[in-house]
């Protein structure tokens, strides 16, 4: 093909016939230049197809990369969503339960000077039991607020949870 040789035609007779005449030479070279071009067209159609697969795993990776792509946007956009109110509410449930341990020890105070008071002239009895029922019985009081700092300790837990989960959305979008 052109000046590349691709290889070489030998067309033989037997020794008793007669030589070949310029009419089948040229039927030779002209059927060597058809099979040339069409070994050629085998070739260039096999690279055809090489580079067809290579551009089919180009194009899934690709493909694949921007999947990647928008899902990380997307986890760092929910992260981000997540975040702020998770903060916030977090901020408060920490303070929540500051103010809890203080009233916890109010209470306590409140308990201690009951007992003091109890014991003394009127109208320390009666001052007595207003500081330890303030409306319901004393026990129910210190309940509830054991009760309270359970509940704020377990919405603490599950704050730091989202907050765990955020932190990985957040990595997963810098990945």
């Amino acid at each position: 093909v052109g000046e590349r040789k691709l290889g070489a035609l030998v067309l033989l007779r037997g020794a008793s016939a007669p030589g070949f005449v310029a009419g089948e030479l040229n039927h030779g070279r002209v059927f060597a230049a058809q099979a040339a071009i069409a070994l050629e067209n085998a070739r260039l159609y096999h690279q055809l197809e090489e580079k067809l697969d290579e551009l089919t795993a180009t194009r899934d990776r690709l493909v694949r990369a921007e999947k990647l792509a928008v899902a990380g946007r997307f986890a760092a956009g929910v992260a981000h969503e997540v975040n702020n109110p998770l903060t916030f509410l977090q901020g408060n449930l920490e303070a929540l339960l500051h103010s809890t341990t203080q009233v916890e020890k109010l209470s306590a105070s409140a308990q201690r000077a009951a007992q003091v008071l109890s014991t003394s002239p009127e109208p320390g009895p009666s001052l007595a039991l207003e500081l330890t029922d303030p409306g319901a019985d004393s026990a129910g009081f210190g309940a509830g607020l054991a009760h309270l700092s359970t509940l704020v300790e377990n919405c603490l837990v599950g704050v730091k949870r989202i907050a765990d989960l955020v932190t990985q959305l957040t990595r997963l979008s810098h990945s």
